[in-house]
């Protein structure tokens, strides 16, 4: 199943517990359409790059999901979307399919591991060693030599400028 990925801007005017419900009613849109949300990234409100209506800041709210026969049902959830007048901006993007699952970064693996091991070494696995090939190979450069620091510095042919006087009090 292709997997989608949804960008709200919310009104920054609303309260707490009207953001709540239309997280939630946006997520009963998307379940009522056949998508199987796996995620809600709530970031919550930031600035804005550039005013929306009299808006400075919205409320983002980022969501994961799947969907078959996404395009015509996609439609209509734009349809709903663009007649809310909580949602500001809205965008729905299919994202790619990826062979292998996304590696977590570095501070992120150590802290999950415990044993703090290297970036390759999650689990008790031993790191990749990459094979290198010789077409691959990058060619050894040699350093750049820095300028010598007792070069004398080179000598004016102007005129000093004027002192300034003593300012008087």
């Amino acid at each position: 199943m292709p997997q989608y990925e949804c960008a709200v801007v919310l009104v920054p005017t609303l309260t707490d517990e009207q953001v709540q419900e239309q997280i939630e009613q946006m997520k009963t849109w998307l379940t009522g359409l056949g998508a199987q949300v796996s995620d809600v990234d709530v970031w919550g409100r930031k600035r804005l790059a550039f005013p929306l209506g009299k808006h400075q800041e919205g409320f983002y709210v980022i969501y994961y999901f799947t969907l078959d026969q996404g395009q015509a049902r996609l439609v209509e959830f734009d349809k709903r979307a663009n007649t809310t007048e909580t949602i500001l901006r809205h965008m729905v993007i299919r994202l790619p399919a990826l062979k292998e699952p996304p590696r977590l970064p570095k501070e992120e693996e150590e802290g999950e591991g415990g044993e703090g091991g290297g970036p390759g070494e999650q689990k008790g696995e031993p790191a990749p060693v990459a094979a290198e090939s010789p077409k691959e190979a990058v060619p050894e450069v040699p350093p750049v030599p820095e300028p010598a620091a007792s070069l004398p510095a080179p000598e004016s042919t102007a005129a000093a400028p004027p002192a300034a006087p003593p300012a008087s009090e």
